[in-house]
């Protein structure tokens, strides 16, 4: 880290020693429960010292890197200004390499070209000489095929006569055999048949049976759900009037608290506290006797 960094990060009046003070001093602080009014005190006057000193740090880093935004800037500014003047000898110094660049490379280019044009004629040479050749072997090849093929084809011929007549007696047998297979079919469909009227008779006294269970399942559940919540109404009718009264005596009792005057700010938030939790338990009274009112009226 350069003399001039380490200079600019001794504004920072914070060191690690510092912070593992902090933490010694304040990381063992507690607040047992929400009734530690004690601990609480002492937890806050040392959280706001804590934040006090992260925001003197923030400031610093924000002053700091505001100077170190202005040099980096200064420091572009200066090289631009350099690399203009650098960039214009480059390009000249560039333009004339490329005088005899330029042509060394058309002279390769010309030199690559005739050698590809010399491989390509002489493999188009050598594809005209594989191609007769194939072609006077393809001919011997056809006929020596055509001829194969007249031959089989007499011997098809033969084939197909002796596989036809044998196809008119297989044929003959089959129509024997099918038609006693159907027959056998018939009369196992029959018999399916009947099977399967007797099963769809019996499935629909079974389905008819389980419907009327469920229905009077159904009723016996609903006649039940109807009573327990008839009762549950009845029962809490008597105590809507009181929940409504103790609502409002609890909004009356939080109201009153703004009217009191406090001398120390620890008592008036203490209070603020509870009337904002008082204001709660009245609305969730409130909207209990609300709802079970319209219940009971209805």
């Amino acid at each position: 880290m350069s003399n001039l960094i380490e200079k600019a990060l001794e504004k920072y009046d914070v060191g690690a020693a510092d912070i593992f003070k902090l933490k010694e001093d304040y990381m063992h602080l507690k607040v047992n429960d929400p009734t530690d009014v004690e601990n609480y005190e002492i937890v806050k006057s040392a959280h706001q010292d804590v934040k006090k000193l992260r925001i003197r740090i923030d400031v610093t880093r924000k002053d700091l890197k505001a100077e170190s935004l202005a040099f980096g800037r200064a420091v572009d500014t200066k090289a631009k200004e350099l690399t203009v003047g650098v960039l214009e000898v480059e390009s000249h110094l560039f333009r004339q390499r490329k005088v005899v660049e330029d042509e060394k490379e058309r002279i390769e280019q010309e030199a690559r070209d005739a050698e590809i044009a010399r491989i390509e004629a002489e493999n188009k040479a050598e594809a005209e000489k594989v191609e007769a050749e194939h072609k006077a072997q393809q001919e011997i090849l056809d006929a020596q095929r055509k001829e194969q093929e007249e031959q089989a084809a007499k011997i098809k011929e033969a084939q197909d006569k002796i596989d036809a007549d044998k196809d008119e007696i297989n044929a003959e047998k089959a129509k024997i055999e099918e038609e006693r297979a159907q027959i056998e079919r018939d009369k196992q469909e029959a018999i399916n048949i009947e099977v399967e009227k007797k099963k769809a008779a019996d499935e629909a006294v079974e389905a008819e049976k389980a419907r009327v269970e469920r229905e009077q399942s159904d009723k016996a559940k609903i006649e039940a759900d109807a009573l327990a919540y008839t009762e549950r109404l009845e029962s809490i009718a008597p105590d809507i009037d009181k929940i409504k009264k103790l609502s409002d005596d609890i909004k009356t009792l939080a109201g009153s608290i703004g009217y009191i005057e406090f001398q120390s700010n620890e008592a008036f938030c203490i209070a603020d506290e509870a009337e904002c939790q008082l204001q709660h338990v009245a609305k969730v009274l409130e909207d209990w006797t609300v709802k079970n009112a319209n219940k009971v009226v209805k």
